[in-house]
């Protein structure tokens, strides 16, 4: 082995030109290889003709892009129970806040009789927010803008 490597060794000096413009070659020609392989990288699970490309395709004629998006909007008191008359005259304002923001699609009714969005105790619920726009795109000052939307009702009271 040691007398192969001697050799390739003694080759490499005597040829340097030779054996850098190999290389040279051979890198370029590599890099030429992996631009042509692309870089395009897809996250995607869907297979042509497949049941979960079908899946995709009813969901997406069926619920709105953002879906993904749908955030949930915590209300919590320390005393008494969500669902107290003063406490949900407050809650009721700021879902209407929120729903009125300008980045905001829908929000749903935690009070709705098929809601079960109380927690057990009745001390916390949640509503859903489906923003207009992907949670993504929004600025830090949008989202704090939806967030105020929300609070701003609830302020001063025990929610």
């Amino acid at each position: 082995m040691s007398s192969a490597l001697h050799r390739i060794a003694v080759f490499s000096a005597r040829h340097r030109v030779l054996v850098i413009g190999v290389w040279l070659v051979l890198l370029v020609g590599l890099a030429f290889a992996s631009h042509a392989a692309g870089t395009k990288y897809s996250s995607s699970a869907e297979v042509a003709g497949s049941d979960s490309e079908a899946a995709n395709a009813v969901m997406a004629r069926s619920f709105s892009p953002q879906l993904s998006d749908a955030s949930p909007v915590v209300f919590h008191v320390e005393d008494g129970k969500v669902t107290d008359a003063a406490n949900q005259e407050v809650i009721a304002a700021s879902l209407q806040g929120l729903a009125g923001a300008e980045h905001v699609e829908s929000v749903s009714d935690p009070f709705a009789p098929e809601s079960s969005t109380v927690s057990r105790d009745g001390r916390t619920l949640y509503a859903s927010l489906l923003p207009s726009t992907a949670l993504g795109d929004l600025s830090v000052a949008e989202a704090e803008e939806i967030l105020d939307a929300a609070r701003v009702p609830a302020e001063g009271s025990a929610v």
